[in-house]
């Protein structure tokens, strides 16, 4: 096919990939095009909650090392749960220059795959399995082959649809690869490779072409030219649906069916939009009220992408320049990644900005594009302002419970359950006491449990600690503070029947005894110590009936008085001799008494 070579006398960049000069105006044109599926490099993954801060953030770095400090530009496009990252880096000093694919790691850090032989390669997505695909030139500004990378096999060329230039975005955990193709005439197509490349169905009398699939084998695309809205869709075994009937670019789909994307209404607006089959489309909001579009999402339905913000503004004119700030959206929210990196990461007093945040992971981890801003001093900042690829490293968060107020000698309760992790991953759990009052010999039951105790010997004030792991981070160290109180029990005497004064070791069983009030019934307090509360006590006086003075004599009538000296009389019976009793109480005994006739 005879192409018309145009010298362009300009760098185009594709998402921070620059196309070199001295390409073919068709070749444009597909790259432009691939711009758009560019978005979906990401892993389809996807699982959501409001907190979310980041631990660490990580440069990834360059393959081009100029001069023994990292030079040229390294964009990120994937990253699996292993928290393996796959992305495209410029190397000027290797036998074919230009892009080349890298993988990294934490174990080896970044590592050149190279490519297909041209100057140009695009990686997409990466799969748990390490298999990653994207798209290379297979020699110098000549056509573009999608490929598959896998640790056993290296870099496959997959051909094409029998055109001569096919890009590959998608890959799921069985290996399966979507992307699109020409055909010989020139026609775009979207595809499906499983063992060998097949082209997917028609829609609406034309090819489509897909984006990213899901481990369901649900494929997400958009509707060919022929149709009257090139609008989003998703194919499966039941055939095509459309998630919207106004043109747009679907960008990724998780593994509950979850699509995001963007929309072209049409009315200079390009809103971001998140799409499943029980809420429909959703827009995603905007930082202040700008553009916003979206290019990663993981299986919590967390989205990531960016936000353009206002950087320079007029009272009359409005704003006057605007600048792109990585953002996530979670929970309703849309949070500037910007105002989350650590304090202490940027080097000395260079100025930092992340622009895109590209892929998430089911982990939580966060790949965005950033650099260094340009800087007049050179020995303060010695730092390239290449665009290049950080991991932001969120930190599960743990939470060790509201401070409560404990008692000596009685189970403390700990309660870890409302630790979070952003993505639902499952926690451990790490309990320590920080401090105990001199003296104390508590200890925490079972350390490693979410729920758990300590008996406290001493009062005073405990602190303990809390730390949660994902697996793959662990949270700062949340704490909750206990203050050991001594509460006044009464003692052994309390609430009993005495024929004597308790005791003063029959009071209290813990606190400090008052002074006994009353002869019988008794009272006291036990008061408490360190904030502890009092208990109120008290005894009843054991009586036995006892005789009165009327007791043993005689009268002419029977006696009305004196009749008991202690306990309750009871009625005089007979007509001399007379005969009562004086009854005890509170378990006292009972006196039997008698009167004779004069």
């Amino acid at each position: 096919m005879n192409m018309i070579v145009v010298i362009i006398q300009l760098r185009l960049s594709i998402n921070g990939m620059v196309i070199p000069a001295e390409t073919p105006m068709k070749k444009i044109l597909f790259l432009l095009l691939a711009v758009l599926l560019f978005f979906s490099c990401c892993p389809s993954l996807s699982k959501a909650q409001v907190a979310y801060s980041v631990q660490s953030v990580t440069d990834l770095g360059t393959l081009w090392n100029r001069q023994g400090s990292y030079a040229g530009g390294t964009y990120a496009s994937g990253i699996n749960n292993l928290g393996q990252v796959v992305g495209q880096s410029e190397v000027w000093d290797a036998p074919n220059p230009g892009w080349h694919i890298f993988l990294w790691s934490s174990g080896t850090g970044i590592v050149d795959l190279g490519n297909l032989g041209g100057s140009w390669a695009c990686a997409g997505q990466i799969n748990d399995s390490g298999q990653l695909v994207g798209s290379s030139e297979i020699s110098p500004n000549g056509p573009i082959h999608p490929f598959v990378w896998d640790p056993g096999g290296g870099l496959r060329d997959l051909g094409t649809m029998g055109g001569t230039y096919g890009f590959a975005t998608g890959i799921n955990a069985g290996g399966q690869i979507v992307g699109w193709s020409t055909l010989s005439s020139g026609q775009a197509v979207g595809f499906i490779y499983d063992t060998q490349m097949e082209a997917l169905p028609s829609v609406g009398g034309c090819a489509p072409t897909a984006v990213a699939i899901n481990d369901s084998g649900v494929i997400a695309g958009r509707s060919g030219p022929c149709t009257s809205a090139e609008a989003p869709i998703i194919l499966d075994n039941n055939g095509v649906q459309y998630i919207s009937n106004i043109s747009g670019q679907p960008v990724a789909i998780n593994a509950i069916g979850q699509v995001i994307g963007v929309l072209y209404p049409g009315d200079g607006t390009q809103p971001a939009f998140l799409w499943d089959s029980v809420n429909g489309m959703v827009m995603l909001g905007t930082l202040e009220g700008y553009g916003a579009w979206a290019t990663g999402l993981n299986d919590t339905g967390q989205v990531v992408g960016a936000a353009t913000v206002c950087a320079d503004s007029d009272p009359v004119r409005g704003c006057l320049a605007e600048v792109q700030h990585a953002v996530l959206w979670t929970d309703g929210q849309v949070i500037d990644l910007n105002t989350l990196i650590p304090a202490n990461f940027a080097v000395n007093s260079c100025g930092f900005i992340l622009t895109t945040a590209n892929c998430i992971n089911n982990l939580g981890q966060i790949v965005a594009t950033g650099h260094y801003l340009e800087t007049n001093d050179p020995d303060t900042c010695p730092i390239d302002t290449f665009d290049h690829s950080y991991l932001l490293t969120p930190v599960p968060s743990a939470n060790a419970g509201a401070a409560q107020t404990g008692v000596v000698g009685r189970q403390v309760a700990l309660d870890g359950s409302q630790s979070h992790d952003i993505n639902h991953n499952p926690l451990t759990y790490k309990w320590t006491l920080k401090s105990a009052p001199g003296g104390s010999h508590a200890v925490i039951a079972n350390p490693k449990a979410v729920k758990t105790s300590f008996v406290p010997n001493k009062p005073g004030t405990h602190t303990a600690s809390l730390v949660v792991s994902n697996g793959f981070s662990s949270s700062r160290p949340s704490t909750v503070r206990i203050n050991v109180v001594i509460n006044g029990a009464c003692g052994s005497a309390n609430e009993q029947i005495l024929s004597t004064a308790p005791a003063s070791g029959q009071l209290c069983s813990s606190g400090t005894a008052s002074k006994l009030a009353g002869k019988g019934p008794w009272t006291w307090t036990c008061a408490g110590s360190s904030g502890g509360t009092a208990a109120q006590c008290s005894a009843e006086r054991e009586v036995n009936g006892a005789c009165g003075s009327a007791n043993g004599r005689a009268f002419s009538k029977a006696a009305t008085s004196n009749l008991c000296k202690a306990g309750w009389a009871s009625e005089v019976s007979g007509n001399g001799p007379w005969n009562w009793t004086c009854a005890g109480s509170n378990g006292g005994t009972t006196a039997n008494c008698s009167a004779s006739p004069k």
